[in-house]
């Protein structure tokens, strides 16, 4: 597993045993065995991080939602 991946693995665990206040930066990285500048090239911040697990983990479920939420006009 290459360190992006195993970054993200390691903060879904924790966001998801936790929540996101409860786990800090430094315990990630020491989780996922790195340094915390290297979680910072990756991710910039550990909202950054967040954001990355959102936009990857709920894609396919936006992209399977999102049609049927579409506006398409009143029907009366």
């Amino acid at each position: 597993m290459d360190n992006r991946s195993n970054i993200l693995s390691h903060a879904v665990e924790s966001f998801a045993s936790r929540g996101y206040d409860a786990v800090g930066v430094q315990e990630i990285a020491d989780a996922a065995g790195i340094t915390k500048p290297t979680l910072y090239h990756y991710f910039g911040s550990k909202l950054g991080l967040l954001n990355t697990i959102f936009t990857e983990h709920f894609a396919v479920l936006y992209e399977s939602v999102e049609p049927a939420a579409a506006y398409h006009g009143t029907y009366l």
